[in-house]
């Protein structure tokens, strides 16, 4: 047998044996130049058909005639085996075995076991092994098959089937009866080997049929593409941490000065929603805010100078076509003196993250679970005492998430108004600050407790007696608060 190496691109013979040269008396330069693989074919259009074949991933075994460069014709056995990429399985090339049925060229006993010795090599490199089986009597023969099986012969059909994977035998013997109608086919399953590990193996074959149409025998390949499976697999695994890594990032770092000056854009999501203007560099955070908000980032941007570690908030804006969006901004200060005095040079970073997707599933599910926890009675023998005390739920990061009417009243916004936002969106920063220490007291004592508070409408203080209890969830986790407050003028 006589094997050589050809290019899937242009059919060009990158290996040719020295038995190739003394058979056809072509030199690897000397096919190439007329044309390469379809060259050695007597019909052109045969060789067409074939490497097509081969290119599509299927092995093709069959009868042809030759062409040697004396024009003699040469009959021979052939057999394709495509060669794929290891991750990509696309063909990038194809070995061929060619076996001259002529009487008048032979070689000697010596020089065939060197020729399977040097096929063996190819096909425990390539992790392949080559087979045929007689459909008439069942006889079979097989070619580096253990390195594949871990076994020296083909298993009968019973012990094969025993051994691939119990969620591939549907498919495996669905395949196998379609073969005995299909000229060629390919599929891909798990076996176990008798040392039970478990490998991934790729069967490409071809069926040979008879003059009255009935199959022959089938020959094709079977591979060991253990090594590729892994290898998508970790390639898809590091795709989903690229994914969240890149989901993880910021859409804008921007640097600002302790004065509240932006001094540069370190970077900006151009695709995001919420635009960070390169016009805003040398621009103060009060020019460029609505005061509630500069009030707000310039109280945090002071604290991460002062407590030296990062401060982290979240605020609801409207984008350019009106869409709500849910931002999170990390204030982180750079060089900041142990003193924490004042310099000229100090600077901070403001790492902005869109969190709305998040925001909203999460309030869905917080929805859920406090509407469970926390039912307000709206029966008819509880009227008077809704309309005198005023109810609110909030997030442990300070979001109303549900009030009633007379609580809406009370700071003279609508429900729909109130939810997802946060004291600093609806109070001025003086008042804001008082209702976040007294959440903050809430949580870190775990316990109910009464404060003096002034809420404010249209301007104006409206002094109550609130009281405020923290939220569990069935593990014991703490996920709210939820206060009652009464106007000290209806007492």
């Amino acid at each position: 047998m006589i094997i050589s190496i050809v290019e899937a691109s242009d059919g060009t013979f990158v290996y040719v044996q020295a038995e190739f040269t003394c058979l056809f008396g072509f030199s690897l330069d000397s096919i190439n130049e007329l044309g390469g693989f379809e060259a050695l074919f007597c019909n052109s259009t045969v060789a067409e058909e074939i490497r097509l074949i081969v290119m599509n991933g299927y092995p093709w075994t069959g009868v042809a005639d030759l062409q040697a460069a004396d024009g003699a014709s040469i009959e021979a056995s052939l057999q394709l085996t495509p060669i794929t990429e290891e991750v990509s399985d696309q063909v990038v090339g194809f070995v061929l075995f060619c076996m001259p049925s002529m009487a008048g060229k032979t070689f000697s006993s010596d020089r065939t076991l060197s020729i399977e010795h040097e096929i063996i090599q190819v096909l425990q490199a390539s992790q392949m092994s080559l087979w045929r089986l007689n459909v008439q009597n069942q006889t079979s023969w097989a070619i580096n098959l253990e390195s594949v099986l871990g076994e020296a012969q083909l298993p009968k059909y019973s012990e094969f089937l025993n051994s691939v994977h119990p969620d591939d035998r549907a498919q495996f013997k669905e395949i196998l009866a379609r073969s005995q109608m299909m000229t060629s086919y390919e599929f891909t399953f798990r076996y176990f080997r008798r040392s039970g590990q478990l490998v991934w193996l790729q069967s490409r074959g071809e069926v040979v049929f008879d003059e009255d149409g009935q199959p022959l025998y089938l020959s094709g390949t079977l591979t060991d593409i253990t090594w590729r499976k892994h290898a998508q697999q970790l390639r898809q695994i590091n795709h989903r941490r690229t994914n969240a890594l890149l989901k993880s990032l910021p859409e804008h770092i921007v640097c600002v000065g302790r004065d509240g000056i932006y001094r540069r854009i370190i970077s900006s999501n151009p695709e995001f929603a919420i635009v960070f203007p390169k016009e805003q560099v040398g621009v103060n955070i009060y020019d460029v805010l609505r005061s509630e908000l500069a009030d707000r980032r310039m109280v945090y941007l002071q604290r991460s100078f002062v407590l030296h570690r990062p401060q982290t908030y979240e605020y609801q804006t409207v984008s350019a076509d009106g869409q709500l969006y849910y931002l999170e901004e990390s204030v982180v200060a750079i060089d900041a003196k142990p003193n924490g005095a004042a310099t000229a040079e100090d600077e901070a970073l403001i790492l902005v993250r869109d969190i709305t997707q998040h925001k909203q599933l999460e309030a869905a599910l917080l929805v859920s679970q406090l509407q469970e926890k926390w039912d307000v009675d709206r029966s008819p023998k509880n009227i008077d005492s809704e309309f005198r005390y005023a109810t609110f739920l909030k997030r442990i990061e300070g979001d109303y998430i549900s009030c009633n009417q007379a609580f809406a009243r009370l700071v003279g916004r609508s429900i729909q108004e109130i939810c997802g936002k946060s004291d600093f969106d609806l109070f001025s920063p003086k008042i804001a600050e008082i209702l976040m220490q007294h959440d903050l007291a809430v949580l870190n004592s775990g316990k109910m407790l009464d404060f003096d508070e002034v809420f404010e409408r249209d301007g104006q203080p409206r002094w109550c007696l609130v009281n405020r209890a923290p939220l569990y969830d069935e593990a014991g986790q703490l996920f709210g608060i939820c206060g009652t407050a009464v106007e000290m003028r209806s007492f």
